[in-house]
């Protein structure tokens, strides 16, 4: 787990060298990031509570994988494209959907 953090932090401070830099050059692309860099963190953290259910945990992992490599391709490049960032809201939206439907009424 420590070197996992240690890996998400390494990711999160190239992240935020890289909104620094865009956001002298434009401050609602920097914004964008910025707010795009604070949902990938919760997505990343929301991941120790999907281990119930393995198929929606490797589909999240997955999720997190092109959203992460979403953010610094919006970084790095002149693109206007952020949508594929916050993917991991449908692996989020189907773990709290499988939840509802294994819901005991009493």
């Amino acid at each position: 787990m420590i070197k996992f953090a240690v890996f998400v932090a390494v990711l999160d401070l190239a992240a935020l060298y890289l909104i620094y830099i865009r956001l002298g050059e434009n401050r609602a692309r920097g914004l964008k990031a910025a707010g795009a860099l604070f949902f990938l963190n919760f997505a990343t953290v929301f991941l120790r509570y999907l281990y119930i259910y393995i198929p929606i945990l490797i589909l999240h992992i997955i999720f997190l994988l092109l959203g992460w490599a979403a953010l610094f391709y919006f970084l790095i490049n002149k693109t206007e494209r952020i949508w594929p960032v916050f993917l991991p809201l449908v692996s989020i939206a189907l773990f709290f959907a499988a939840g509802l439907a294994v819901w005991e009424f009493d």
